[in-house]
């Protein structure tokens, strides 16, 4: 069973990055800031034992070869994704949750949000 974990960590990763991760992560930013992201509707979330578990829903079932877990950060995003915010108000939003600067939220915010968008878990709204 595959088990992606989706986790904004606060600790720098490398800065060696291919340019197709460079561009993507630009990408993210330009349209982040004007867009707003809110949960697919197409995916079941549930605290169990402590983690929050995703599961995409797939022709009315749930795709158990595709179960995401989130960390606390993860968790009080995907909470707040409930409704439809911009990436300024998540960082705000983690910054006021967890002591971590707003250009490092904001990166790691960057980060998650391609993920959860690459797998299809978030999509964003007018």
């Amino acid at each position: 069973m595959t088990q992606p974990v989706l986790v904004p960590d606060t600790v720098r990763k490398s800065c060696l990055q291919s340019g197709s991760q460079v561009r993507r992560l630009a990408k993210i930013v330009m349209e982040s800031e004007l867009k707003r992201y809110v949960r697919n509707r197409d995916v079941v979330s549930r605290q169990i034992e402590g983690e929050l578990v995703i599961v995409p829903i797939r022709r009315g079932v749930g795709d158990l070869n595709s179960l995401y877990t989130l960390n606390p950060v993860g968790s009080v995003l995907w909470e707040f994704l409930t409704d439809g915010h911009t990436l300024t108000e998540m960082v705000q939003r983690v910054c006021e949750e967890f002591e971590v600067t707003g250009i490092q939220a904001q990166a790691d915010i960057q980060e998650f949000l391609g993920s959860l968008l690459e797998e299809n878990l978030v999509q964003s709204v007018a």
